[in-house]
């Protein structure tokens, strides 16, 4: 499967977060799964694709054309540059069959709600993961729990996001995933 990790690229993250990243990455990567990514090469971002590395773990950055600085420190399988953001989200999301979206800053978070749009929109059989680490999405979780029961946001939408807040849930989260595509092959 083709995961998109969405989570900060800001190097001076807390370490506790760069763990987390780490340990998802890990879970992935030995299930044999393929990282689909920013491109970053610092903060938690970072620490999912060295994980990947190191596990000798697929990986596939997707960057906007202001960012290919950024390619030439990277040791990745493959690559794709696009002309704006906009066309990078575009093409991470086309790539991804699991999005999963750790705490971060504004640009993970609107990864999530464009994501989500866009899967409630087409009909999409792609699954969204909230990692909400220690209530970090806690507000951005009541945003949403509100906004549906004053019917600004669908059941459909509701539905597309799945909240884990731990990483043992994620590993079931997984496992259960992979078999219902084992069966579905």
């Amino acid at each position: 499967m083709r995961v998109y990790v969405a989570c900060s690229s800001n190097e001076t993250v807390y370490l506790e977060y760069k763990e987390l990243a780490s340990d998802i990455a890990s879970i992935l990567s030995k299930r044999g799964h393929k990282l689909v990514f920013n491109g970053k090469e610092s903060g938690m971002v970072g620490k999912v694709f060295m994980t990947f590395k190191f596990d000798d773990g697929h990986t596939k950055a997707i960057v906007d054309v202001k960012d290919t600085d950024d390619l030439e420190v990277l040791d990745i399988d493959a690559y794709e540059v696009t002309a704006t953001t906009f066309q990078k989200r575009e093409r991470i999301f086309k790539s991804a069959e699991l999005i999963v979206i750790l705490p971060g800053g504004i640009d993970t978070v609107a990864d999530l709600f464009g994501m989500v749009e866009e899967v409630v929109k087409r009909k999409l059989d792609i699954r969204i993961v909230l990692f909400d680490y220690k209530g970090f999405y806690k507000h951005i979780i009541e945003f949403i729990k509100n906004g549906y029961e004053k019917n600004f946001i669908s059941i459909d939408e509701l539905k597309s996001i799945d909240f884990i807040t731990d990483i043992d849930s994620f590993d079931r989260y997984v496992a259960k995933l992979e078999k219902k595509e084992e069966e579905e092959d």
